[in-house]
């Protein structure tokens, strides 16, 4: 006689996100006993369980840490497939598939959705024409009317700020507004100072958010191309912000989600940062994130985008350092230990490469103490590392320089010099906020620029 309790099951089929490189699925029944654990990537991606009749609860892990969680009823006989991503919350069609990553900004104000289809959305364009030199100028001030659902009253603000692009720019900016400026390291100098990198960014300005599409490196100027970049945000009354800004070979996206208001707490914003290029933005939140349950799976997928990052350094050098970061994290880099330090020699601008690349020497023995501390001069040279990752893998360095048997024996001059590179970084570090993977402070001045 056939088991009634065999015969009656239900069959679940739980699809990786398309938006996620990787993602792990765990599948549990009603009394939190796990059914099944699965990493998916693009080679397996989907989990398929015959299951009893009841109530599940499925999770899925994004690269960055963020798990989202689905409630499944199974009937007998049921045959159902998910996804487990976040639904669409916003009237904008962008947003789909950051909220699929749990990327979306927070927001502080409840601009309603009401307000934000009647407005729409307006091009970039047209706000830098009205904008200071070499800054973009966000009259945040609009969104409070927005937030109140005065439709027609921040309509009316955000037109006559738009058409004073006869007068002279800097008449058209509030002291409310959030004004964005870009800055590059000078080496010469040992600081950071204003370019004009935010006069080529693209994008919109809506009453809740403004997205900017940063140029791609193939698309900068030589002046700036091989250089580390920032972005700050400055606001009357409230501390400056910056955020380190990667130039990736098919771009970067900067999100900022506005709030209006009177008070201070109404009227701040939140940023998101990210790759434009999903692959390597996966292997990007992932670095600081948690591990996956098949470092395997994942590394199947992380190889490939590394590879090609990786050959492809010359046209998209921090993305190869994003696949070296990742392959560090998930114990997998002994596979390419070669390719590391010829990262760290074709881009001696670029902390973070020979960040890597002095600790590869460390890890794998490719180089002796002589190699290491001629890479740690050259950062001192080349500004701060741009992900956190690799400040952290700086620090260490440091400190196991510092402290070694052999520090006394160096040359004065090379103990100075890792003396001021260790005083900056504890200095760096004091200021730092939280931004995800990338190097992100706050300052508090009356100069108009970061410190260095």
């Amino acid at each position: 006689m056939q088991d009634d309790d065999a015969a009656q099951t239900a069959t679940l089929t739980v699809d990786k996100a398309p938006s996620l490189p990787f993602q792990d699925v765990t599948v549990m029944d009603d009394g939190f006993a796990i059914q099944a654990q699965q990493t998916l990537n693009e080679t397996a991606d989907s989990l398929t369980l015959a299951l009893r009749p009841g109530r599940y609860m499925v999770s899925g892990l994004s690269p960055s840490g963020a798990r989202l969680r689905v409630a499944v009823e199974l009937g007998d006989g049921d045959d159902r497939r998910i996804t487990v991503a976040s639904e669409q919350d916003s009237p904008h069609e962008w947003l789909a598939d950051l909220n699929a990553r749990n990327q979306v900004p927070r927001s502080a104000a409840n601009v309603s959705r009401k307000v934000i289809e009647a407005l729409g959305t307006r091009s970039l364009s047209a706000l830098l024409e009205v904008s200071p030199v070499s800054s973009l100028s966000l009259p945040v001030g609009v969104v409070s009317y927005a937030a109140q659902g005065m439709v027609e009253d921040a309509t009316q603000a955000l037109d006559r700020r738009l058409g004073l692009g006869s007068r002279p720019k800097r008449s058209t900016r509030r002291p409310q507004d959030v004004s964005l400026r870009s800055y590059v390291w000078a080496s010469d100098l040992g600081r950071w100072v204003r370019s004009d990198l935010i006069d080529r960014v693209q994008g919109e300005y809506a009453m809740d958010y403004t997205r900017l599409y940063l140029p791609p490196r193939p698309y900068v100027d030589d002046a700036l191309r091989d250089r580390i970049h920032l972005v700050g945000s400055f606001r009357k009354d409230q501390p400056a912000r910056f955020i380190a800004l990667p130039l990736f070979g098919e771009g970067a996206q900067l999100v900022l989600s506005h709030s209006g208001g009177a008070d201070s707490a109404a009227r701040r914003f939140s940023w998101y940062l990210s790759a434009v290029d999903d692959r390597i933005d996966g292997l990007l939140q992932s670095i600081k994130g948690r591990g996956f349950e098949d470092s395997d799976a994942v590394s199947e997928e992380a190889f490939k985008v590394a590879d090609r990052a990786l050959h492809d350094k010359v046209h998209d050098p921090e993305a190869a350092v994003v696949a070296t970061l990742f392959l560090l994290r998930h114990r997998r880099l002994g596979k390419r230990p070669g390719w590391v330090e010829n990262l760290a020699n074709w881009f001696p601008w670029s902390p973070d490469a020979l960040a890597v690349g002095a600790w590869a020497n460390l890890l794998f023995e490719t180089g002796d103490q002589a190699e290491v501390l001629s890479k740690l001069a050259k950062i001192h040279h080349a500004g701060p590392p741009q992900f956190l990752a690799a400040r952290r893998l700086l620090r260490d360095l440091l400190s196991i320089t510092r402290s070694g048997d052999d520090w006394s024996s160096l040359p004065a001059d090379t103990r100075q010099m890792l003396d001021r590179l260790w005083a900056r970084l504890g200095k760096e570090m004091q200021r730092e906020v939280s931004a995800g993977p990338f190097y992100a402070f706050t300052e508090s001045f009356g100069t108009g620029g970061p410190s260095s």
